[in-house]
């Protein structure tokens, strides 16, 4: 969403660098808050960091909304102006460290004892990886539609796609797996070490 919002804002709004600097700065500090606010919500309420990653997903959704409701005819809103492009930017870091996180608590509830760094690696491959397809496909879609604000229908088609997709994890079988996977490697260690003593 940051990428993409900061190449409308260029384009369509034709954004300065000072203002994108100033955008870029609220960021950081709206995503500690949001970090530690989510953090007590979730105790709070008890819930579980799959059902935070679900509801932060679908509040993170409202801003390609947003945007789109700017391209209804008549609209006064919808990230057409500095001072929206501000707004938009402290939301969207409120939401955004604070999903990033219970992602990583979700993931790391499955991962096997022991496999934290290969599974972690993967994880972040996967993600660092999948980071140029956004920019591509919403330059494809603005390139053919000769608008840019279309690009954020691919994004809310994304995040819409991926809270289902969430919705299917099994996180507690997920879990049972891992241990049960990490009781047989520790078997089938312990038999090859025996297996290795008894050897003459």
């Amino acid at each position: 969403i940051q990428t993409v919002a900061i190449l409308f804002c260029q384009s369509a709004l034709h954004t300065g660098n000072i203002q994108l600097v100033i955008a870029a700065t609220i960021t950081p500090f709206t995503s500690l808050l949001g970090v530690y606010f989510f953090l007590w919500i979730q105790r709070l309420v008890g819930t579980t960091p799959k059902t935070m990653v679900m509801v932060l997903a679908s509040l993170g959704a409202l801003c390609p909304i947003y945007v789109l409701i700017g391209g209804i005819p008549g609209v006064p809103i919808g990230l057409k102006s500095t001072t929206e492009l501000y707004i938009v930017a402290a939301y969207f870091g409120f939401l955004v460290s604070a999903i990033s996180s219970y992602c990583r608590s979700t993931f790391a509830q499955m991962v096997p004892r022991g496999h934290e760094n290969e599974f972690f690696a993967f994880y972040q491959i996967t993600a660092a990886g999948s980071s140029w397809l956004g920019p591509l496909v919403t330059g494809i879609i603005s390139d053919i539609t000769l608008d840019m604000r279309n690009s954020f229908w691919f994004i809310l088609i994304a995040i819409v796609l991926g809270i289902a997709l969430m919705g299917t994890v099994d996180v507690e079988g997920g879990r049972d797996e891992s241990v049960a996977f990490s009781l047989v490697e520790r078997r089938n260690s312990m038999a090859s070490r025996k297996s290795d003593e008894a050897e003459p």
